[in-house]
């Protein structure tokens, strides 16, 4: 399907299309990339060098995203902003489903209270 948009100028439906394929495949990197993300980082005491698991991790999360993103896009900027588009949006996603309340404004507030609160060295 890439290929049969390629062979054309990009006007109208095949641009539409080049950009709804681009924004998904985005959304499912997201979600594959920061899934993968928190998964690690919940099982990193597992692991007997979580430091070697972490960069390695690292380096196979973006650098599948970042092929993905510049081949499904074909290098066209069009389709690369809705790749991103698509990644933010999995990331507010995965963020949303993932360890819910922890990240949230209030909880955050509490924290510093309590640390304002507590006297140092206690």
């Amino acid at each position: 399907m890439i290929q049969q948009l390629n062979d054309h100028n990009l006007h109208g439906l095949d641009l539409f299309w080049l950009l709804v394929v681009c924004l998904m495949t985005g959304v499912a990197l997201g979600i594959l990339f920061f899934g993968s993300l928190w998964w690690t980082t919940k099982q990193m005491h597992r692991f007997q060098y979580p430091a070697l698991w972490f960069i390695t991790g690292f380096i196979l999360r973006t650098s599948t995203v970042l092929i993905s993103i510049n081949w499904i896009s074909d290098g066209r900027w069009q389709g690369l902003i809705a790749c991103c588009v698509g990644f933010l949006v999995a990331r507010v996603a995965v963020l949303s489903f993932t360890d819910r309340g922890q990240l949230s404004p209030q909880r955050g507030a509490k924290n510093k209270q309590e640390l304002k609160a507590k006297p140092h060295g206690a």
